[in-house]
């Protein structure tokens, strides 16, 4: 198993506070592997880094433009933000925007 890459590096008062190392992997989207850094198939658990490509399904599978400030929230990890009281409900329920009823989409997204 190859090890983590540095990816990104933190500095503070021009010292270096950190590296975070990873895998990259970058594709064609035929999936031929077009360029890498560290092992290109390492298996990763990809939490919070999925959030914008969630949100791009979820807006083609409702196939309607939400406010910027809701697409803002799908995209980010907000739990504790104020905005997120008034921007989020019920995952099963249609969703209201500016006094709008949303239907829900007709299929689980990826």
């Amino acid at each position: 198993m190859i090890a983590g890459v540095p990816i990104a590096r933190v500095f503070r008062s021009g010292l270096e506070e950190s590296v975070h190392l990873g895998h990259v992997a970058i594709c064609d989207v035929e999936g031929r592997l077009l360029a890498a850094a560290g092992d290109p198939g390492r298996r990763v658990f990809a939490r919070s880094s999925m959030k914008p490509l969630q949100a791009a399904v979820s807006l083609r599978a409702i196939g309607e433009d939400l406010p910027d400030e809701l697409v803002a929230v799908m995209c980010a990890s907000l739990l504790h933000h104020p905005c997120t009281g008034s921007c989020r409900s019920d995952p099963v329920s249609p969703v209201s925007v500016q006094g709008r009823p949303k239907a829900r989409a007709r299929r689980w997204p990826v």
